[in-house]
């Protein structure tokens, strides 16, 4: 190699050496990050990972899912709610002359997701298609709950005549009242990837009509309701046509209340019009 040749190699050396000493790299990491590009990249990296975390969570709470946990993908309750539930459906239309809905809570112990009580609900008003509960019925369902250390954890209602599913007012409610259910803890990892519990809330749901039979089970779903990483809205997921898990044989006994007079006391009743008892179907 010339002399000249192995001259410039060495100036282009030093200059590079300069170059490297006197940059400001501090600012010029923060001028990339105000640039708009990468913070858009910087976005899309971020959106990716928490829609990732998001599919997990459905993964693990949709009864559609192989992955689903079991506590979702089964209602779980006594045979006296059963049993129960199917009585004051059936009375609810005998004392109101019509087939009309009626709305009950379903109730546990505190931490427990078993269903071991039923309540016909204050101060709702109900016809052939809806049954609506007002808030301070709800208020004094919640007390009347609270003194027999229960807590409420679900929904139950009738359909009247007609036959048992969710109809799209009652998944609405289901939606809208998951975030108020009971929390659980899952986690999205794996064992060897370490851990990340998310809480979320189940809300498990029952229909009846008035004139179920001795086998016959309620329609059961359970909404479960969970705060999304990606944009930290609530979601809901709807497990619907779940099988129902009863935990005893215990025996229901109708003779330990008045439930023609609960129901009297409780419960509004409209009139449903023909319009409305052709809407259900």
């Amino acid at each position: 190699m010339s002399l000249k040749k192995l001259w410039a190699k060495f100036v282009k050396k030093i200059k590079i050496k300069k170059f490297i000493k006197e940059f400001d790299f501090q600012n010029y990491k923060e001028d990339v990050k105000e640039n708009p590009f990468y913070q858009e990249i910087q976005q899309r990296k971020q959106d990716l990972v928490s829609n990732h975390y998001d599919n997990e969570i459905v993964r693990r709470v949709d009864s559609h899912s192989n992955y689903v946990q079991p506590e979702f993908s089964k209602v779980t309750v006594t045979q006296g709610v059963i049993d129960e539930g199917k009585y004051v459906s059936g009375r609810m239309s005998y004392v109101s002359g019509e087939s009309v809905e009626v709305s009950m809570a379903l109730g546990a112990l505190p931490d427990s997701t078993i269903i071991d009580r039923m309540y016909v609900v204050h101060g709702q008003v109900v016809n052939g298609v809806h049954c609506t509960e007002t808030p301070k019925g709800k208020i004094y369902t919640q007390i009347e709950m609270g003194k027999d250390g229960r807590g409420r954890i679900g929904w139950a209602h009738s359909h009247g005549a007609s036959r048992v599913f969710f109809s799209a007012e009652d998944k609405g409610n289901i939606r809208r009242s998951s975030m108020h259910g009971v929390n659980y803890e899952i986690d999205l990892l794996d064992d060897d990837e370490g851990s990340l519990p998310v809480s979320v809330s189940m809300y498990p749901a029952l229909v009846f009509n008035d004139h179920m039979g001795k086998s016959d089970m309620p329609y059961a779903g359970i909404g479960v309701s969970y705060q999304s990483f990606l944009d930290g809205s609530y979601r809901t997921v709807l497990n619907e046509r779940l099988p129902v898990n009863v935990v005893d044989s215990k025996t229901f006994d109708s003779t330990n209340k008045d439930y023609d007079e609960i129901l009297r006391s409780r419960v509004e009743v409209e009139s449903s019009g023909l319009l409305d008892m052709v809407y259900r179907g």
